[in-house]
């Protein structure tokens, strides 16, 4: 028995080691901030440049600007990812010998295969081919509805006529409307409910929730701006002077009301954490009015099919 609880107490240590790590790792992928920086520069041409970092730089994502681009993905030191394009070594050599190679092949095949005859009825043959098994579909198909209407006939049935078949699709493209019409009536009194319109109130009070919590917490720029029109010009400096009580001093506009420009320079600095929006994805699924809308929604499905 001593040896019994002794195994038993290693196993049980072992386990609660294994539950703990398992746990601090939950929560440190749930504490720990993705941070992100984004930099960007207008003045000939636009360069970007973005960085995202996560558990202690263990991965790391870049991407830089311009054109044609390079997305970069690290795991510790290891590169995951890079879409850098590779040139493949050799590939002139490989070209030139094939080049060189080609018309010897060529002219082997020729003396090998000798002189191609056009005999000129090539075509003639395809497309009688192409009548006869044209005409054998033909009398296969005016077999088949012989043999369905012999067969109609024998259980009693009468033969369907052109005038028959016309009102069959008229009669079944009205129900169709009908059914899609009732459909529509349904979703809209769902949606205009009392209690799909809280459930809407909520769903965005979450999501509002979720973009604060993604927001930038720093953002600098300095950018001279011009439409060439004064107007439109003075247009956008009105919107940013509404803008400017959430904004602050943050970003300088410098407006240009006689030449059509767009120069400057933005950067961008923020984190994200996942336990935020898991929380408040939550207590979204949580509210009961969710689950009354997907019952009504499935309930109309099945009422349809």
């Amino acid at each position: 028995m001593t040896v019994i609880l002794s195994v038993l107490r290693i196993i049980g240590l072992v386990l609660l080691i294994l539950l703990g790590i398992i746990l601090f790792l939950l929560l440190l992928i749930l504490f720990m901030p993705i941070v992100y920086r984004i930099r960007g520069e207008k003045q000939e041409e636009i360069k970007a440049e973005a960085k995202v970092r996560w558990l202690f730089g263990l991965l790391r994502v870049s991407f830089v600007y311009p054109d044609p681009g390079q997305l970069q993905v690290k795991v510790l030191c290891f590169t995951v990812y890079d879409s850098t394009p590779k040139e493949p070594d050799g590939a002139g050599g490989d070209k030139s010998e094939k080049e060189a190679v080609s018309p010897i092949g060529a002219d082997e095949s020729t003396e090998k295969t000798g002189p191609v005859v056009n005999t000129g009825n090539s075509d003639d043959n395809i497309s009688t081919e192409d009548n006869e098994s044209t005409e054998e579909n033909r009398k296969a198909q005016e077999h088949a509805e012989a043999w369905r209407e012999v067969e109609a006939r024998l259980r009693g049935e009468k033969p369907e006529s052109k005038f028959d078949k016309i009102r069959y699709t008229i009669r079944s493209t009205c129900d169709k409307i009908k059914d899609t019409w009732e459909n529509i009536s349904y979703y809209k009194e769902v949606l205009t409910d009392n209690e799909t319109r809280q459930l809407l109130d909520h769903a965005l009070l979450r999501v509002g929730k979720i973009l604060k919590s993604i927001r930038p917490r720093k953002m600098e720029g300095n950018l001279l701006f011009g439409t060439g029109s004064p107007d439109t010009t003075g247009y956008v400096l009105g919107v940013y002077g509404m803008l400017s009580p959430f904004v602050g001093n943050m970003f300088l506009l410098t407006p240009d009301f006689e030449d059509k420009v767009l120069k400057g320079r933005v950067y961008i600095a923020g984190h994200i954490m996942l336990v935020k929006i898991l929380w408040q994805g939550i207590l979204l699924v949580l509210d009961k009015k969710l689950w009354h809308f997907i019952s009504k929604v499935k309930k109309e499905k099945k009422h349809g099919k």
